[in-house]
Order: structure tokens, then C-alpha cells, then sequence
């Protein structure tokens, strides 16, 4: 058979089939290459360092997530949102805590800053993007939104609008970095859902978080109901310090809020600001303003405080801790309180001696570096280059800071020996005026021993002004005669209630009450009863209007008609 003769090609042509089979060739090969380890991390541009013979990336697994934001509890994650809020220049916060039968079924935070268009939401939601902050923003590491909401729930769902685009969320579900991106018509109506006034705002950003952690859940209603006034109390109190110079000044008004899902709205709570510097100094000379150079060049500025030995008030005792847990530093940046309590390196521990000492810091931008905030915004962390500008700052007539822990001693143990204080008194949680629970605090001090009283209304017939239920430490006043008693200037009777609890005070020490107790208040009774009837009129006793109806008129109140620095009645 004659051979066939092959006409070869042109040498272009042979060159591209030499290129395209040789590509052909690594494609498989780098196939069979990630069939074998399909794990294995791709190669990049080579390193500059000669002893590196590859770089690889080693992207996080979506596990972290459940470890950003471990160091958050309830407070310190909800302060983290409202820093964003602030530096979105919002000017109005509300958390609303949803609740069905008395279980917390979710989280909604409402803000009126100016929102965000859908490219910064997207970066928003995106784990540790971080945007150009300003050297007033309290924002820092570009994780706060992610690690504090879910620190707090499984999952985070952020409605926003900007005033120039429409309405945009995204919902981000723990255990993954894709976020989900809401229809326009889910998004409006997420943003309007039990919002209240901000429903109408033009701009504004709701975040709402459901699939809670380490919610309480058992028990009956009133066990529950109980555990979310103790959230509420504690987080209130929380905020108060955290934001209490913003407070102070009307830049932001912060309110609680429950919501059932049967009943609708209940009574608002607008958070007070807990000032741990607002008390009369304790000694001649002082706060004393001392500063520093770090090693770095930084200055750092700081002021150093001592109680009144006799101080037993809510400034001392801060959230009705004792007084000396408090002593220490606070760090503060921007005004937002990072840090309290604690000497943070500068001291081997607290002592009892040292409970009077309280110090300020001023973090400054250039001090960030020497004064290092750990990612909750909860703490901070004092370097090496920290303690020693602190140990070596001066004043400007010479003393240090060792000058200012010498005296913090000597003004203790002096006003120890001085004065020994009055006998503390039980602990008043409900029915006299925040003022003069104060007052009591501040000149007896509450009992450590967990003793407590109510001092509440309620009808006991005529001619009788009070009954102590010992067992219920309830002190009961007399509804009949509530209306006089309160006068043309109304107070409650704070003066009545007050007079009566003093007189009573050492018969709540004991464990029971045996009759000579009982019979000694009946004296005081008939004492007291005596000299009322002289300034009221016995007879004229009505006990119509309850209790709980006068409760539930002054706990309404228009959120139409709610702007910044209006009273929001307390719980």
C-alpha cells in the first residue's frame, strides 16, 4: 500500500498548538493535583524574604465567628451598637425587647442617625472591614456590629435608609460569612415593624436580633417577668455609666422599652447618666491633674480623685456595688467610659485602704498605641510605656502619682478613725423618690445583708396610717388617705413615708417579729396617727382610686410627640 504523505503545517500554527498543548497538559495536571488534596492552599507571587519558598492564604474557618465577640455581655454588646449609632450622628436610641407570655423572644434597636446607602451597608455587614474613622468616632476595629450582635443571638438582621435610596437589609446567620440580602418590600416593612416614632423617620437604622443566647425561658410568668426586670435594671444602670458624660450633656437619649406581642407597648425607661466622679472631693488639693510623655512621644493626661471617707452615696457605691470594687482607673475616649474600675498593672491589686483613689484617663488618639482597647470596648490593657509615663507624671506644683496614692491612704484610715458612720438601713427598692433613697444612702448606707423594704399603698380602713408586713418587707400606707396626706404639691408623701421608715428601721433587722416588737410599732402608730389627724381630716377617708390605676395612667406616654431631652417617665 503507498504511504500517505503529511503536509506540515505552517510554523505559527505548530507554534499555538504547542502553546495550547502544553496548557492542556498543566490543566490536568493541576486537576489530578487538587483531586488528590483538595485542601491544599494555592500558591502566590513569590516572597522577597529568599528562605520563604511560598505564601498561601489561610482563610479563616466560619467557626470564628462564635469566638468574635466572646468578651461581650448584654451591656457592653448594646454600647457597642450604640457608639455606631452616635457616630451616625443619631440623636435618639430604643431598644425594644420583644416578649411573648413573658419570654424574650428578640432584640430591636432603633436609631434616627442617617443611615446607610447599600454599599455601606454591605461593608458594614462584611467581617472586619473598617472604615475611615474620625478621630471623634467611637468606632475602631470594623468588627463591633458582627461580634456584638452575635455574641448576643444567632441571628442579626439590619434594615437602614439613608434618605436618598430606598430602604436595604441584609441578615447575617451565625455560622457563615454570606449575608442574605432582603427584598425591598421585606426591608420596608422590617424597618417599620413596632417602630414606633421612628417608623416616619427619614433616616435611620434598625437592628433586630432573634435566635437569643442565654435567655430565660423556664419557670412560671412571674419568674420570668422578674429576670427581665433585672435585665432591665442592670442594663440600664450598665449604659448609665458607660455613656453618662453623653448623657450628661443631651447627645444622645437612650430608652428601654418591653414590647409584647399580645400587649403591645410597656412603660419606657430612659437610662440616667451614673457620673463615678460626682462627689465632693475628699481631700484639700484635689482632683489633681498630672501628665506624662510616653516613651513613644504621646502625652497623656489623667486626674486623680479621693472620696469623702463618709461617701456611701450612688457615686460611691456604683451600681449599688460595694465601694470598694470602684476604686481605680477609668479610661475614657471621646467621652464613652472604655474602662472602670481596677489598677490595671499600676497597683498589685485593690485594697481596702485604697477604696477613696479613683483616677481618669483621657485617651487620646496618639496614646492608642501605649493604651490598647481589646475589641469589646469593655476594657483596656495599660503597656509597659503606660505605667511608666503614669509612675513619672507630674503636676504643676510637683506631686505625682505616688504622692496622690499616699494621700488616698492617710484620708482613709483618718476619716476611719474619726468616724465610725452611722448604723446602715435596709435597702429601699421601691416607693420613695430616687432623691431621697439617695439621701439614706448617702448619709446611712444600705445594709450589705441583703435586707430590702417596699413602701407601697393600699386601702387599711379607717383611722389606721400604716401596717408593716414584716414577712413581705412591705411597708403598707394607708390609701384612704393618700390624697391628703400628699397635699396641694403632690411628692407622694415622701416626707410621711420617710418619717415612718426611720422610725421603723431596727424592727427589720430581725428574723421575726415577736409581739413586744409588735406591740412597740403599735405605739409608734398610735404616736404618729395622733399627731396626723391634727393636720388631715380622719374622716374623710376615700379609697377609690387604686393603686395600680394611677400607675398605669403615669407610665403612658406619646412617642409622637417624644423629642430629645424629654422626661421619660422611670420604671
Amino acid at each position: 500500500m503507498a504511504s500517505k504523505s503529511v503536509t506540515p503545517e505552517p510554523p505559527e500554527v505548530e507554534e499555538t498548538l504547542t502553546r495550547a498543548r502544553k496548557r492542556a497538559a498543566a490543566k490536568k495536571a493541576t486537576g489530578k493535583a487538587a483531586s488528590a488534596t483538595k485542601r491544599a492552599p494555592k500558591k502566590k507571587a513569590a516572597a522577597a524574604d529568599d528562605d520563604v519558598t511560598e505564601v498561601i492564604d489561610l482563610a479563616p474557618d466560619p467557626s470564628i465567628l462564635s469566638a468574635i465577640g466572646a468578651g461581650h455581655d448584654l451591656a457592653s454588646a448594646m454600647a457597642d451598637l450604640i457608639d455606631n449609632s452616635i457616630d451616625k450622628g443619631a440623636t435618639r436610641f430604643l431598644a425594644r425587647f420583644v416578649t411573648d407570655d413573658n419570654k424574650l423572644i428578640g432584640v430591636r434597636m432603633h436609631d434616627d442617625g442617617v443611615g446607610m446607602s447599600a454599599s455601606q451597608l454591605a461593608k458594614a455587614m462584611q467581617l472586619g472591614a473598617r472604615r475611615d474613622y474620625a478621630g471623634t468616632d467611637h468606632g475602631h476595629f470594623g468588627v463591633g456590629l458582627k461580634a456584638a450582635s452575635l455574641s448576643q443571638a444567632g441571628r442579626l438582621t439590619v434594615y437602614t435608609r439613608c434618605g436618598f435610596e430606598p430602604t436595604h437589609a441584609m441578615r447575617l446567620t451565625q455560622g457563615g460569612f454570606s449575608a442574605e440580602v432582603l427584598s425591598q418590600l421585606a426591608a420596608n416593612k422590617g424597618f417599620t415593624r413596632i417602630a414606633g416614632p421612628f417608623a416616619s423617620v427619614e433616616s435611620g437604622t434598625v437592628i433586630e436580633w432573634d435566635h437569643l443566647h442565654s435567655v430565660f425561658e423556664g419557670g412560671t410568668d412571674v419568674e420570668r417577668r422578674t429576670w427581665l426586670d433585672k435585665v432591665f435594671t442592670s442594663l440600664g444602670h450598665e449604659l448609665g455609666l458607660t455613656f453618662h458624660r453623653i448623657l450628661a450633656r443631651d447627645g444622645i437619649t437612650i430608652v428601654l422599652q418591653q414590647y409584647d406581642t399580645t400587649f403591645g407597648d410597656g412603660a419606657p425607661i430612659k437610662v440616667q447618666p451614673i457620673d463615678p466622679f460626682g462627689f465632693t472631693p475628699g481631700a484639700t488639693g484635689y482632683p489633681l491633674e498630672l501628665e506624662a510623655t510616653t516613651a513613644r512621644g504621646a502625652t497623656l493626661r489623667f486626674s486623680c480623685h479621693i472620696l469623702q471617707p463618709s461617701n456611701q452615696g450612688p457615686a460611691a457605691k456604683l451600681l449599688g456595688r460595694p465601694r470598694a470594687e470602684w476604686q481605680g482607673v477609668y479610661v475614657y475616649r471621646n467621652d464613652r467610659l472604655q474602662h472602670s474600675s481596677g489598677w490595671l498593672n499600676l497597683l498589685p491589686s485593690r485594697s481596702n485602704d485604697l477604696q477613696l483613689a479613683r483616677v481618669a484617663i483621657e485617651l487620646t488618639d496618639e496614646l492608642l498605641t501605649d493604651v490598647r482597647i481589646n475589641p469589646e470596648k469593655n476594657g483596656v490593657v495599660l503597656t509597659g510605656n503606660a505605667v511608666h509615663a503614669i509612675e513619672h507624671a507630674t503636676s504643676a506644683d510637683g506631686r505625682t502619682f505616688q504622692s496622690f496614692i499616699s494621700k488616698a491612704r492617710e484620708t482613709f484610715r483618718t476619716g476611719t478613725q474619726r468616724d465610725r458612720g452611722p448604723k446602715p438601713v435596709a435597702r429601699i427598692t421601691e416607693g420613695l423618690p430616687q432623691a431621697v433613697i439617695g439621701a439614706l444612702d448617702g448619709e446611712f448606707g444600705f445594709r450589705e445583708d441583703g435586707n430590702t423594704l417596699r413602701v407601697l399603698w393600699k386601702p387599711l380602713g379607717p383611722g389606721r396610717l400604716f401596717e408593716l408586713e414584716h414577712a413581705k418587707a412591705t411597708l403598707w400606707l394607708n390609701e384612704g388617705y393618700r390624697k391628703q396626706l400628699q397635699g396641694v404639691h403632690g411628692g407622694d408623701a415622701a416626707f410621711f413615708k420617710t418619717s415612718i421608715v426611720l422610725q421603723l428601721q431596727d424592727k427589720l433587722e430581725r428574723g421575726h417579729l415577736q409581739q413586744s416588737t409588735i406591740d412597740q410599732i403599735e405605739r409608734i402608730h398610735t404616736v404618729l396617727a395622733a399627731a396626723t389627724f391634727q393636720q388631715i381630716d380622719k374622716d374623710a377617708y376615700d379609697a377609690g382610686e387604686s393603686r395600680e390605676t394611677r400607675a398605669s395612667a403615669q407610665d403612658e406616654i406619646d412617642f409622637d410627640d417624644w423629642e430629645v431631652g424629654d422626661e421619660v417617665p422611670l420604671a
